[in-house]
């Protein structure tokens, strides 16, 4: 319900998401919210905060996403053709921090498939571990049933709370 007040009500939007929160259902929210907003708020530029403590593994956020999504982000933000101001930020897994932002890297300066299709052991060569030998991406990661059965729920209320609050603000229909 913290959506700005005065003149900037609706141009604060806060989703919050539960422990456990995995790919498919961020890329959902993100769908579902961020890009009818984004549509809706015509932004001559975005700064965008790449945090990398949601990836799983992280010991702040307890999500677990791979770093597949930002990429597809990434990409969602670039076929808008919206100018982007990209920093890191967050990440308190190291190795997956690295992996994470030297993706983003790839994917915004358009090398992404060559580095992928090289394949090359970046956990041996930059990290110094053997743990992942699979590049840039991180491994996909399962999804139980109990996981779905907790976290789609309230990511589904969060979803309808953004867009009963902020959508009308913005003449976006639910």
């Amino acid at each position: 319900e913290e959506i700005g007040v005065g003149e900037g009500e609706g141009y604060s939007v806060n989703i919050p998401l539960p422990p456990g929160t995995y790919n498919d259902i961020y890329l959902q929210t993100f769908s579902d919210v961020v890009v009818p907003l984004m549509n809706a708020f015509a932004p001559d530029f975005i700064v965008l905060e790449l945090g990398a403590d949601a990836l799983a593994g992280d010991p702040l956020a307890h999500i677990k996403l791979t770093n597949q999504v930002y990429s597809k982000i990434l990409n969602i933000l670039m076929d808008a053709d919206i100018p982007l101001l990209v920093s890191g930020g967050g990440g308190y897994h190291v190795e997956n921090t690295v992996r994470a932002w030297s993706l983003a890297w790839s994917v915004m300066i358009g090398e992404h498939d060559d580095m992928e299709a090289m394949n090359f052991g970046l956990g041996g060569v930059m990290l110094e571990t053997t743990d992942w030998m699979g590049g840039f991406q991180d491994r996909e990661l399962p999804v139980t049933d109990e996981q779905k059965h907790t976290v789609d729920p309230e990511v589904q209320q969060s979803i309808n709370k953004v867009r009963e609050l902020i959508f009308p603000i913005h003449g976006i229909e639910k």
